[in-house]
Parts: structure tokens; sequence; C-alpha cells
């Protein structure tokens, strides 16, 4: 850009410019995980996110209230609504077979609307007018992210079970927070199977793995690619 405003990291990574905002902490809620939970369940936002873009969700990856040394483990995450009308979030979720555990989220976007604080610092857009920073909100503060995956287990035949670790090596604290967004079915590398079933992601604070189970004879060989995020909020920092 020839004028306006760039904010970049001691490393020299970008953070802020005329196209490209942070994540503003709009709100923050929780929800419980039965024992023997193995269906989809639904969180409701605390208020409906208006923006057109999808907000961004993050959850603690330890729980709050359960048993101790409980592993967050989802799959099939979807954000729930229409662009301007985002209501909340569902997932499949698998107990720990110990007992209930609770978990804190937050929810979080790109531009927000207008914060209602009197004072401090509010960059908008010059195209569109949108809010790029808002200091009225905290932001999402980025922790790690990875894409590299070793497959470390897998059993072939008819029923095929497959395991993928994190590559690269990391250790985070206990209290982050990981962008469940891309938690998703994954599509690369399994067309051709019956069905794909008993998927899960399960998040550590120095290491993720995600297992699946392929039933079928036909179809090449899976390949799982999509990232893990952690981040979080700035006041908790």
């Amino acid at each position: 850009m020839s004028f306006g405003f760039r904010c970049k990291g001691s490393s020299g990574q970008l953070i802020l410019d005329e196209l490209h905002s942070v994540l503003h902490v709009l709100s923050r809620g929780a929800f419980t995980i039965g024992q023997n939970q193995s269906s989809r369940m639904s969180v409701a936002f605390p208020a409906t996110v208006t923006q057109q873009d999808k907000p961004h969700v993050f959850v603690q990856i330890r729980p709050y209230d359960g048993p101790s040394g409980a592993v967050l483990i989802l799959y099939d995450v979807r954000v729930d609504g229409s662009p301007g009308n985002w209501t909340g979030f569902s997932f499949v979720a698998l107990g720990n077979g110990f007992g209930a555990t609770s978990w804190r989220y937050v929810v979080s976007v790109s531009n927000p609307p207008k914060s209602n604080t009197s004072f401090g610092m509010r960059l908008r857009r010059q195209s569109d007018g949108q809010i790029l920073f808002d200091s009225g909100y905290h932001c999402m503060r980025f922790l790690f992210a990875t894409r590299a995956w070793n497959v470390s287990n897998r059993r072939e035949g008819t029923t095929r079970y497959w395991t993928w670790d994190t590559a690269t090596a990391y250790s985070l604290r206990a209290d982050a927070y990981v962008l469940i967004n891309t938690i998703v079915t994954p599509t690369d590398g399994i067309a051709g199977f019956d069905a794909v079933y008993v998927p899960a992601l399960y998040v550590y604070s120095n290491r993720a793995r995600f297992t699946m189970q392929i039933t079928g004879e036909n179809g090449s060989n899976p390949n799982y690619i999509q990232p893990v995020i952690y981040a979080m909020p700035s006041d908790e920092w």
C-alpha cells in the first residue's frame, strides 16, 4: 500500500494493515461433554454474530471441570447459521469414559461491530469502512500452527485404521485454545471407499492426533492435511 497503517511483529511478521485485520473476541461461553457422548451436539452463541464472514471458534484444550487429564476430542465441526446470522456451532464429541467434562470457548471475528468504549483506538478500512482494529475488544494471540502430519500407525485390510500425529515438536501452555473451525471431515484421498467412520482429533498442549477408520477395498490411501492452530485471548495471556 502507498499510504495508511501497517503493524509488524518483532520477527517482521505482518499483524495489521489495510487488508488484514486481527481476530477480536466477541463473546465467550462453555459447554459440557457427557461421559458417554458419541453423537452430534450443538452450542448456541451468547449472542448472534451479525458479520457476513463465518466467526472463528476457539476451545480451551483442558477442561475447567471434570476428570484431570481429560483430552479434547472433536470431529466434524460446523458453524451454524448463515452470513449475518451466525447462531452457534455443532460437532461430534467423544466422551472420555471417566465422567462429564466442561470446556470454555471464545467466539472471534476479523471485522467486528463498533465497540461501546468511549476512548481508545479504532482503525477502519478506507474502501468499505470495515473495522480492522478496535481497542474496545480483546484480541486472539496466536501461539502456534502446523499442518505437517506423519502417519504413525495404520492397519490394512477391508477395514483400514489410520493415525496421524503432528510432525513438528512444540510445547504450549495447558490453558491454550485451539481453533475448531478446521476440524472438518477430510476429503483428500478417501474417494472410492464405502464409508469413513469413528474419526476424531485429539488435542494436547504438545501434539495433536487424528484417527480415522475406512471400510472398503477400493480407493487411494487417505491423507490428512488440515491445520491445527493454537491461540489465546489477550486478557488471559
